[in-house]
């Protein structure tokens, strides 16, 4: 049974990674289009109007465009107006989220299994956001700010993630670029917006947009998990071998379910 279960993955993983080349291919030449419409001469004073950026706002889709920051501010500035202690890791605050997060979900587990089916909704609600614990406590090793030994970071955000089926070496890679291109069309691994052009003029996208981040936001989670975490052409060869080790703990614990 698990090996058809492997199989049928394979063949939709096949599927999603063909349509990606093809978005891919896409996003290849709206880049180009991206640094041609940008590619003009800088006017140092308009520029910075509000005229001119609601200029750039209506012609893009945005709503507005706010000031740029002034030129002696640099990420270093507003970083040092945080408190010292939000760099601080505290052991403590991490395994206390450690503990919660899993007896809540043991305690889920233990819910649907023994509770009359109509208080499956609430079993279901509790343990699913016990699950998004996991996910938090796998984030914050990703981040590097759990612990301070690495290794156990490792450890605990692998263990974390693999009752959300996610492998998390994959997961921490790409979640590094979304950070590295935020808001960077084509690169950011989680922003994939339409442009308002194409939504005013092609009807098929505009139907399947609306669908898409509507009543199907969550099937295009399953295809975004499916696409960015388990092909490893998608991966530098430096990242592979652990990519591979997050997918060997993913398959095993799906076998052993």
């Amino acid at each position: 049974m698990y090996g058809y279960e492997v199989q049928l993955f394979l063949t939709a993983l096949r599927i999603l990674d063909g349509a990606f080349n093809d978005i891919s291919s896409y996003c290849h030449m709206q880049r180009t289009k991206v640094l041609q419409a940008v590619a003009v001469p800088i006017v140092p004073t308009s520029a910075d109007s509000a005229d001119y950026r609601n200029q750039l706002a209506e012609r893009y889709g945005f709503k507005q465009i706010g000031e740029p920051l002034p030129e002696n501010i640099k990420l270093e500035d507003i970083i040092d107006t945080l408190p010292k202690k939000v760099f601080e890791i505290d052991d403590m605050k991490a395994w206390r989220s450690v503990l919660i997060s899993v007896t809540s979900y043991a305690l889920g587990l233990l819910m649907i299994s023994k509770v009359p089916w109509y208080l499956l909704p609430l079993a279901w609600a509790w343990t699913g956001t016990a699950v998004t614990g996991f996910f938090v406590i796998g984030h914050d090793c990703a981040h590097k700010s759990f612990s301070r030994n690495k290794l156990v970071e490792d450890i605990v955000g692998t263990l974390a993630f693999l009752p959300l089926i996610y492998p998390y070496e994959p997961w921490r890679f790409k979640h590094d670029q979304h950070h590295a291109k935020t808001n960077m069309l084509c690169e950011d691994t989680a922003w994939h917006p339409v442009w308002k052009e194409e939504f005013d003029t092609s009807p098929v996208l505009r139907k399947a947009s609306i669908l898409g981040y509507g009543p199907f936001r969550a099937w295009m989670s399953i295809g975004h998990w499916l696409i960015w975490h388990f092909n490893l052409n998608k991966f530098r060869p430096s990242e592979v071998k652990r990519v591979k080790i997050s997918l060997a703990c993913v398959f095993a614990f799906m076998a052993g379910h």
